[in-house]
């Protein structure tokens, strides 16, 4: 049994568009060219991963990336770290204790 698609007529109902959002590359290399991490909120895993080979492509070195939370003025924000992989211990295993910080 195959499921069929609905059409529905667009005129008198509300349609937002859906937008990507662009992962911010050339900030992301200033950052990691600095040596400091850089936290980017709300991406997904797959496309934390394929952020993280394409700046390793563009940087010519190895960026790793990492599920992290960060409070930030209270707020509990989920995302990943991107950094240079040798250059520090990455932010995920920096702090343990993510108790304090759960959503």
């Amino acid at each position: 049994m195959s499921k069929k698609h609905r059409a529905i007529p667009i005129r008198g109902n509300e349609v937002t568009r859906k937008v990507w959002k662009k992962v911010p590359y050339d900030e992301m290399i200033q950052e990691i060219k600095a040596g400091r991490g850089i936290f980017v909120e709300g991406i997904k895993r797959q496309t934390a991963s394929y952020a993280a080979k394409k700046l390793s492509k563009m940087m010519g070195r190895k960026v790793i990336q990492c599920p992290v939370f960060v409070k930030l003025r209270g707020q509990v924000l989920d995302g990943y770290s991107f950094e240079l992989e040798g250059s520090e211990p990455p932010l995920s295993s920096r702090q343990k204790n993510t108790s304090a910080f759960s959503p």
